[in-house]
């Protein structure tokens, strides 16, 4: 006796390889820190382009992410997103950041690095800037696509 029809097997195949992409899928927003040499815990990754390109070492670990935030908005000059954090989103990243003066975050959008700040002053508080678009579109699409995942 037949229990599935090969056609069937081949799309439940396509469906469990199309969860486990979705599992994968790197946030809309992530903060992780930077560190200045490789280590097992982080990933090389690129930000900038041509002559101002940099590879920077990322900890995979993030400080804190989309689940974190509490509103997004835009700034047209420069072309950025103002983010606040929830109030325990903001108190996470106060505790990561209060002793990584002089070390940088990495802000990333869907896995890019945008911006790559060094931190002056600690602890950072709930509201902080994403710049490096090179449009404000690319911003409003980030606060559009936020509010989509918030409504």
């Amino acid at each position: 006796m037949q229990l599935m029809k090969p056609g069937y097997l081949l799309s439940f195949a396509l469906l469990v390889a199309s969860f486990s992409m979705v599992a994968a899928a790197e946030p809309l927003l992530s903060v992780s820190a930077v560190v200045k040499d490789a280590v097992p815990e982080s990933r090389e990754l690129s930000r900038g382009e041509g002559q101002y390109s940099e590879t920077l070492h990322v900890m995979k670990a993030t400080l804190v992410s989309t689940e974190h935030v509490e509103k997004m908005e835009v700034t047209v000059e420069p072309p950025g997103v103002i983010v606040t954090l929830t109030e325990d989103g903001g108190k996470k990243f106060a505790t990561a950041t209060a002793d990584m003066k002089g070390g940088r975050l990495a802000i990333m959008v869907k896995g890019k690095v945008m911006s790559a700040p060094v931190i002056q002053n600690g602890p950072l508080g709930r509201v902080f800037l994403i710049t490096g678009f090179a449009k404000a579109a690319e911003a409003e699409e980030l606060a559009g696509e936020f509010a989509k995942i918030r409504k």
